[in-house]
């Protein structure tokens, strides 16, 4: 019950309340690699098909709840011209520091992500006054953080694509 109760009716009523508040111009959410709707345009099928018949199974409240979130983020965050919204999705966490990284498009949909790692590169997005709405997987891998994220706001990665609700 926790899991309905914070990852997705506290989660949501955050994100309605920030995007209330003219004041909140960013809003960052902490979700999970695989919490979509369907699979990444650029992941193979066979990558999503063991995803969905294992991890999100055993998952399934938490990913449901998280999907939730997500949509309801980028939802609200329409309403408003002048707020961000960024949903990083990282792997299954980890307690090393911070580590290079793959962010954006993944090739894998699992993997770790250190939790500094996410911490980071969350800030570099908050403090990077070019960013825009946008939804980032995020892996341990072999970028350093702050070129990815130059890297993803440059080019304007956005990993919603693909989503029924992303046109």
């Amino acid at each position: 019950m926790q899991t309905w109760a914070v990852d997705r009716d506290a989660a949501c009523r955050f994100i309605r309340a920030s995007v209330a508040l003219p004041y909140i111009k960013k809003f960052v959410m902490i979700s999970f690699i695989t919490s979509r709707l369907e699979k990444a345009p650029w992941w193979p099928d066979e990558l999503w098909e063991k995803e969905k018949n294992t991890i999100l199974k055993q998952l399934e409240r938490y990913y449901k709840a998280k999907v939730a979130a997500d949509q309801v983020l980028y939802e609200e965050s329409k309403k408003r011209d002048d707020f961000v919204a960024i949903c990083m999705r990282p792997g299954l966490l980890t307690d090393e520091p911070v580590g290079k990284v793959t962010l954006g498009r993944t090739s894998l949909t699992s993997g770790t992500s250190s939790r500094a790692s996410v911490a980071y590169l969350t800030a570099l997005l908050l403090e990077n006054p070019d960013v825009k709405t946008t939804w980032l997987d995020m892996l341990d891998g072999d970028e350093d953080p702050d070129a990815a994220v130059k890297r993803c706001v440059d080019e304007g990665v956005n990993c919603l694509e693909g989503e029924p609700y992303y046109p």
